[in-house]
């Protein structure tokens, strides 16, 4: 089984899971009551379930090869436009409060070397003592692939109480299990693959609420977002096009650091 059908398998297991969370949490009785320090007042512990999906942005930190006439080693080079998706699960502790857990998965790609020619890379010159500094030509376009399973955990605290608008910041741990790959673009040959797992601690998270209300006291959240940030792993690629040809990325980002989306939750 491939890395890409192992992640998609994670991900129906973590939306599965998702889904009893919710199913224990909703048997409880979430119209709890609590107490202020100036009087009782009654606040609804509601539920929220839905979807969102997200583009991203970032820059290459490098890869192993890079087209012709292109920017040499893609150093610097943006990633074609990534995108994502996600499950969410909200928990108003209080007005201001809430916790959340999302489960979602990214995907993003780079060009390495176009079909017919030949891929440049200044670490080839090192496997082959200086003589030559490219490989190919390819029979198909080169593309790095950075594809990230999100297990995603934290709060949310609402700056204004407005009962249509509510801009918030929030603060997630997460568990980013990754995939990297030098594949064509119809993902059918592999150069070279790596899995890993990092941790993160994301602390820029901003968006607004929108309240639509549909009566009977239930309503849904549109929510507008940005997610900054991302954690960057080492990679390391043996035998990779050829026997013997070792590459080390130092640092590449398993997601990209600028993550803008749209949320949709409904309250159950």
């Amino acid at each position: 089984m491939s890395s890409r059908n192992i992640m998609k398998n994670l991900l129906i297991v973590n939306i599965l899971f998702c889904l009893l969370l919710f199913n224990f949490i909703y048997s409880e009785n979430i119209d709890s009551k609590i107490n202020t320090f100036n009087n009782k007042t009654d606040i609804s512990h509601s539920i929220y379930f839905g979807f969102s999906a997200f583009i991203q942005y970032g820059e290459s930190n490098g890869t192993a090869i890079a087209p012709e006439n292109e920017v040499y080693d893609n150093k610097g080079a943006p990633y074609e436009m990534g995108y994502g998706f996600a499950g969410h699960i909200l928990y108003a502790l209080s007005n201001e409060w809430k916790i959340f857990l999302e489960i979602g998965y990214s995907d993003r790609r780079i060009l390495c070397a176009r079909k017919d020619e030949y891929g440049i890379g200044s670490w080839i010159a090192d496997m082959t003592g200086n003589t030559f500094n490219f490989y190919g030509p390819f029979d198909s376009d080169v593309y790095f692939y950075m594809n990230t399973f999100i297990i995603k955990a934290g709060v949310k605290y609402y700056i204004l109480n407005d009962e249509n608008l509510k801009p918030w910041f929030g603060v997630g741990l997460i568990l980013y299990p990754w995939n990297a790959s030098y594949m064509n673009a119809e993902r059918s040959k592999i150069w070279g693959s790596l899995n890993g797992i990092c941790f993160y601690l994301s602390f820029l998270n901003f968006g607004i609420d929108m309240n639509i209300d549909l009566g009977e006291k239930e309503k849904i959240i549109f929510s507008l977002y940005a997610d900054l940030g991302a954690p960057s792993v080492q990679l390391k690629f043996n035998n990779l096009f050829q026997n013997g040809w070792n590459y080390v990325d130092d640092s590449e980002d398993v997601i990209a650091p600028y993550k803008f989306g749209l949320l949709l939750l409904f309250e159950l």
